[in-house]
């Protein structure tokens, strides 16, 4: 009972002396070690000098290290080493390293390290932020790593790297890196790796899944590329941009006896992909294709045209066609033909060619023939 009733006593002595210099700042004791609760002080002679202890700190200014159970609080400038369980915030700006649980904050200008497990924000910053959630900086010089997210509300000069998105406004000789979503909204100058890339105006690269830019002076690899300026710098099954004419084609033929699909044509390029049923015979059973065709249209005059192209399908038999048909195959075909322009939005195609089927787990050719294909080719009204 004596300990229990001493150990208030114990402790207001302890907090007394921090107190009356939070209140009193001397000018000596702020260049030696300070240990102490720290309480809003209001004097510009509140700036700790060499090592800050306490279990929250209210600071003018300081120069060293600061080491706080729950927050530090630095109204001005932090040069040197701000850790704390809760949270750290530089008023103006921050020089060496935030060390936080859940945020970091500099609201001028940053430059060091931020580190924390939730977010950290910063003016324009030079350095590295790394979060296990987010990153957000107006002006980045340095790297950005988080788990989640992001953000640079200005310019970026240096690498975003992230699990989910980046965004920036614009990107000049940087990198973003994630598994979800590049964005850079204006000029992007090097590289977006990820399964969705964007950029306003591209100078640099993109590859992933599906690449978007308004205007192009970059390289686009990917999947699908899309950009609403002309032009032929894209690698990828899909390349739409502008002035590409999306075509619905309608067809029969001896491989899938019945289908239809879209003809993406640039100027003379296509790309062609749909759905075809009844590959392996006109019967109760099902069976069908997806098919995907890269080609090129060599016109003519201003009604005909000879349409070529190499094409894959992924061929299902659904195993229903017994043990002598495979579930699964794949098909390979070449074909060539004529297209006669009926009118601005109306074609007929007629193509043949040879294509052979094999199973994908077996060394051995299914078929082989020649192909007979008659299609009808229109855009939308």
């Amino acid at each position: 009972m004596l300990m229990k009733n001493l150990l208030p006593l114990l402790l207001l002595g302890l907090l007394v002396p921090g107190l009356a210099a939070a209140k009193k700042p001397d000018k000596r004791a702020r260049h030696a070690l300070n240990l102490s609760l720290n309480l809003p002080a209001h004097t510009t002679d509140s700036a700790a000098k060499t090592l800050n202890l306490g279990l929250l700190s209210n600071l003018y200014a300081q120069r060293g290290v600061g080491v706080n159970v729950l927050s530090s609080m630095v109204r001005t400038d932090m040069k040197g080493v701000q850790a704390s369980g809760l949270l750290n915030v530089a008023g103006r700006n921050m020089e060496g390293l935030q060390l936080s649980v859940l945020m970091n904050t500099a609201f001028r200008k940053g430059s060091g390290a931020q580190t924390a497990l939730l977010v950290n924000a910063a003016g324009d910053f030079r350095g590295a932020q790394v979060s296990a959630l987010s990153n957000v900086a107006a002006d980045m010089h340095g790297v950005q790593i988080g788990a989640l997210n992001n953000v640079v509300c200005e310019t970026l000069r240096g690498a975003q790297l992230t699990t989910v998105a980046n965004v920036a406004v614009n990107v000049e000789r940087g990198l973003q890196l994630s598994s979800l979503a590049n964005v850079a909204q204006e000029e992007m100058t090097g590289l977006q790796l990820s399964a969705f890339n964007y950029a306003g105006h591209l100078r640099g690269w993109q590859a992933g899944l599906v690449n978007v830019c308004e205007k192009k002076r970059g390289w686009q690899v990917g999947l699908v590329n899309y950009s609403n300026t002309p032009s032929r710098r894209k690698i990828g099954l899909v390349n739409v941009d502008s002035l590409t004419r999306m075509q619905f084609v309608v067809f029969g033929g001896n491989t899938a006896k019945a289908g239809g699909g879209v003809r993406m044509l640039n100027k003379h390029l296509y790309t062609e992909v749909g759905v075809g049923t009844q590959w392996t015979g006109l019967d109760k059973h099902f069976s069908g294709c997806i098919y995907y065709r890269k080609g090129a249209l060599l016109r003519l005059n201003n009604r005909w045209a000879v349409p070529m192209d190499l094409g894959f399908a992924h061929i299902e038999s659904f195993n229903n066609e017994g043990a002598d048909t495979p579930e699964r195959m794949y098909g390979l075909q070449a074909r060539a033909g004529l297209e006669w322009t009926a009118t601005e939005r109306l074609s007929v195609r007629a193509m043949s060619g040879y294509g052979i089927a094999r199973p994908y787990d077996r060394d051995w050719t299914y078929e082989r023939k020649a192909l007979l294909e008659v299609s009808v080719v229109f855009e939308g009204l």
